[in-house]
């Protein structure tokens, strides 16, 4: 018998291209699919960190939001415990309904704020947060996880800096693009975050290294996220072009090796944009 294929209805089109979508978003993130060489050096130190976790080892995503780095811990076949925790609610149901579109049923979520981790002392045996210590309270979040983490645990921390007065003046810019252009045609790179969320304030790079070392932390190593002022341009471009991913990120990544070409010539013009410290529990 012959089966005879209709043309998909539009909405029925949309779902189809929505999930093709879905599944390439929820993909695990290797060095080819990551743009700069601090995202590519970060992917390997995470690597390096989970390779070293058993089966009975748990690992923890602090501010996971869509669940992308966990999607490729649990790809490394480290076989350990993989548990994100995220305070927005919106984030996590789209992190599971990303694990679901390629099969991932094996990671863990919570909803919780940092401040108020539902975990048992010394029960983590390593832990990553990026770009969530601008949102709350420094000092204690950091001790409070100092007490979860097991001694000589591995916590890998990735914070925007305000060593780049870029940094400071793309919070000014942030309130007018939200009003110039309409909150719905972001959703594909926020993927429904609560925008509500409060800001305290981007800190230094010696700032954030006092904290980790005022609250029990053994400062292993930093990575700087260096740029020219081209990426910060690149940066306002891409709140504008939210709702067309697949153009922006052909252009980002021709952006981000001619601005690493113009930094390796002229490395004076380069700003810290973020950093990730590599630590460990004492």
């Amino acid at each position: 018998m012959t089966v005879e294929l209709k043309p998909l209805r539009d909405s029925e089109d949309n779902v189809m291209r929505a999930r093709s979508n879905e599944r390439q978003a929820a993909q695990p993130m290797t060095k080819k699919s990551v743009v700069n060489s601090f995202d590519k050096a970060l992917l390997d130190v995470l690597m390096e960190v989970v390779n070293n976790l058993g089966a009975s080892s748990t690992f923890v995503d602090l501010g996971c939001g869509d669940g992308k780095y966990l999607r490729t811990i649990i790809a490394s076949g480290s076989g350990c415990n993989v548990i994100g925790v995220d305070v927005d609610i919106a984030s996590l149901r789209v992190a599971l309904q990303l694990d679901r579109s390629i099969g991932k049923t094996d990671i863990s979520y919570v909803n919780c704020d940092v401040n108020s981790l539902p975990f048992c002392r010394k029960s983590i045996t390593s832990a990553m947060m990026i770009n969530v210590l601008h949102h709350v309270n420094s000092i204690k979040m950091l001790t409070t996880l100092k007490n979860l983490l097991r001694k000589n645990a591995l916590f890998v921390i990735v914070e925007k800096v305000s060593d780049n007065p870029l940094n400071n003046l793309s919070l000014m810019i942030w309130p007018i693009i939200r009003y110039l252009f309409s909150y719905d045609s972001m959703k594909t790179e926020h993927l429904g975050r609560d925008l509500s969320i409060p800001f305290i304030r981007y800190h230094s790079t010696n700032t954030v290294t006092e904290l980790l070392h005022h609250s029990g932390y053994q400062v292993k190593g930093i990575l700087y996220n260096k740029c020219t002022v081209l990426l910060f341009l690149l940066y306002l471009l891409r709140l504008i072009l939210r709702s067309k991913i697949g153009f922006f990120r052909l252009l980002e990544k021709s952006i981000v090796l001619i601005d690493e070409k113009i930094a390796n010539f002229f490395g004076w013009i380069r700003f810290t944009v973020e950093a990730a410290w590599v630590c460990s529990a004492n």
